[in-house]
């Protein structure tokens, strides 16, 4: 009797503690930050024919592919901080919705040779639109050979200003990077991507 006692015990016993694991496993799982569990679940990519590709994938959908992350492309030929066509930065960065805005642009305002305080301040202005919209904001270096040069320090330093974080692409002076009419080639596309996608995954708070 006192031996089927026993047994009964030992197994109550073995499920309690098996229900205290399970506990602890989804107090854990409800800890983790949702940055550790999953990408965000939606990328804007304002840019211009960088963005874009005329051969193979652009680098926002190698990163979707490779990544999970859902992006989103909102790219215009020669458009930039200052010469946003069709519409301002602001503008651009309303008509789309996600968790992260990419901002990829000051390549064409780099050509035009846009005096320093006038695209500080385009910067600024384009940058608070999105972070005024609450989302997460990356703004790149210049996507060209070089990465910008000086002006690109410009940009840098407007971006974080406005509260965005700045990734330095640092695309090499390397002609096999480019392809037709300032896209990428398909090498410049995947070093792109691959630069940038860390960067997607939101920091644990």
């Amino acid at each position: 009797m006192s031996g089927r006692f026993s047994r009964a015990a030992a197994r109550a016993r073995g499920l309690a503690a098996v229900l205290v694991a399970l506990s602890a496993a989804m107090a854990l799982a409800a800890c983790t930050p949702a940055s550790e569990q999953a990408p965000p679940a939606g990328v804007v990519v304002i840019g211009d024919q960088a963005s874009t590709a005329v051969v193979g994938p652009s680098w926002p959908q190698l990163i979707e592919a490779d990544g999970g992350i859902r992006v989103t492309v909102d790219a215009v030929a020669d458009s930039g901080y200052l010469t946003a066509s069709p519409g301002s930065v602001g503008d651009r960065v309303a008509a789309q919705s996600g968790r992260v805005v990419v901002l990829a642009l000051g390549a064409a305002d780099l050509t035009r040779g846009a005096q320093d305080e006038a695209l500080a301040a385009a910067v600024a202005q384009g940058v608070g639109a999105a972070v005024g919209t609450g989302a997460r904001v990356l703004v790149l270096s210049p996507l060209v050979p070089g990465g910008g040069g000086p002006q690109a320090g410009v940009i840098s330093r407007a971006a974080r200003e406005a509260g965005a974080e700045y990734v330095d692409v640092a695309i090499p002076a390397d002609p096999s990077l480019i392809g037709d009419g300032g896209t990428l080639s398909p090498e410049g596309s995947r070093f792109v991507a691959h630069a940038v996608q860390p960067f997607l995954v939101e920091p644990a708070h």
